[in-house]
């Protein structure tokens, strides 16, 4: 959760311990019924035998919590009406999401997707890195060797989060999709020097305030500015659009 580890993904659970693999899928289903929403939980394996510690509600994206709901209903979950009742608050019509279109677009390192989103800006290697530049009106792309809770004011006002570290779990990554924040995270292949005030990504070096993009969405980052494409859920919308309205 501190996102100081890179956590290797199910796939891996599943090859090392298929019983506790097969465990947890169990346990998902079982704890979305009886709390009615998506969870998010912690749990350990000891001896072969799998402990949860603590479950919550998960915290969703906009577009995550759309998702949901029409799974849920459709999977018997939720009734239409308690689907509506959960997405009352959300502007259905303005969820949307950017995805890159450029297909000239330099891409420099692939790591993990972990809140969706493209964003663009100059390089920020610290807080004060990223308020500086934000001062000067442009939004930075805040870049971290690992992300703690200090670096909370430089994810306010940065365009997005790239780390050399962390997964899905880790605090900064459930942040970032809190603010609606691009976030790619467990680049290994990157070196900050802060001294320098330089970072390599893969096999390019760039200077603070040189300009990346990362796609939240697949976990590319990019040299430079690219295009994008809005996306719609458009299947999503229109089975709520089709629910029963009483």
């Amino acid at each position: 959760m501190s996102g100081r580890r890179t956590p290797d993904g199910a796939q891996q659970l599943a090859l090392l311990a298929p019983e506790v693999n097969e465990r947890l899928a169990d346990v998902c289903r079982v704890l979305e019924r009886e709390f009615g929403d998506a969870q998010e939980f912690e749990f350990t394996v000891q001896d072969g035998e799998l402990f949860l510690l603590q479950t919550r509600t998960a915290k969703l994206t906009p577009w995550a919590a759309l998702h949901v709901a029409v799974d849920q209903v459709r999977e018997g979950v939720l009734s239409t009406h308690e689907a509506r009742e959960r997405l009352a608050g959300l502007d259905l019509e303005g969820i949307g999401r950017a995805h890159v279109t450029d297909d000239h677009a330099t891409m420099i390192c692939q790591a993990q997707p972990v809140s969706m989103g493209v964003a663009s800006g100059p390089i920020a290697l610290d807080v004060k890195a990223a308020q500086r530049i934000a001062e000067e009106g442009r939004a930075p792309m805040l870049i971290r060797r690992e992300s703690t809770t200090e670096d909370l004011a430089g994810m306010i006002v940065a365009a997005g989060l790239l780390t050399g570290s962390g997964g899905r779990t880790s605090h900064a990554a459930v942040v970032a999709r809190e603010l609606g924040k691009p976030c790619v995270m467990g680049a290994s292949d990157m070196d900050i020097d802060l001294e320098r005030r330089r970072v390599r990504i893969g096999e390019r070096e760039f200077a603070e305030g040189d300009e990346i993009s990362i796609d939240g969405g697949s976990g590319r980052v990019f040299a430079g500015a690219v295009q994008t494409e809005e996306e719609r859920p458009t299947a999503e919308l229109a089975t709520v659009a089709a629910w029963p309205t009483a």
